[in-house]
């Protein structure tokens, strides 16, 4: 039952961020925070796991991101990066790095589609939170299935 809770927290939590992102073009650091911390405390209860094996791969990941932010000078959003508090968490390192892969590959097909067609221009923000999502929710299913394995 809590494993249930904690999937469609999970599921809630990328669904709004993406609403958010796409909206405003921010997520708030309230649903970022908020649901790292309810996550994570389900994601120990499920498991079993100590708080330092649990939050390990979700710092990594955002130090990551951090970095990505501060090379792409601010192209890829703090936002963005707290986001993958949530999902790095849920992951894992390894199904993390191919959820950004995924995202990554997503975002650059439909904005080569959009530049193509002239609806965007080099300057046009793209909110990233719905590829991240679609990366996440892709790998998930792939760490599922047992694909990919490491």
């Amino acid at each position: 039952m809590i494993k249930l809770v904690f999937y469609i927290s999970w599921f809630l939590l990328l669904f709004l961020a993406s609403y958010f992102d796409i909206s405003k073009f921010k997520i708030p650091n309230s649903l970022t925070f908020f649901g790292f911390f309810i996550l994570l405390t389900l994601n120990i209860s499920i498991n079993n796991s100590r708080l330092n094996i649990s939050i390990l791969p979700s710092i990594i990941a955002l130090i990551i991101m951090i970095l990505l932010s501060l090379i792409t000078k601010g192209k890829i959003g703090m936002g963005d990066a707290k986001f993958t508090l949530i999902t790095s968490g849920t992951l894992g390192l390894y199904y993390w790095f191919i959820s950004l892969l995924i995202a990554s590959l997503s975002g650059l097909v439909l904005a080569l589609i959009f530049f193509k067609k002239n609806k965007w221009t080099r300057k046009t923000p793209i909110p990233f939170a719905p590829f991240l999502s679609f990366g996440a929710i892709l790998a998930l299913w792939l760490k599922t299935e047992g694909l990919f394995v490491p």
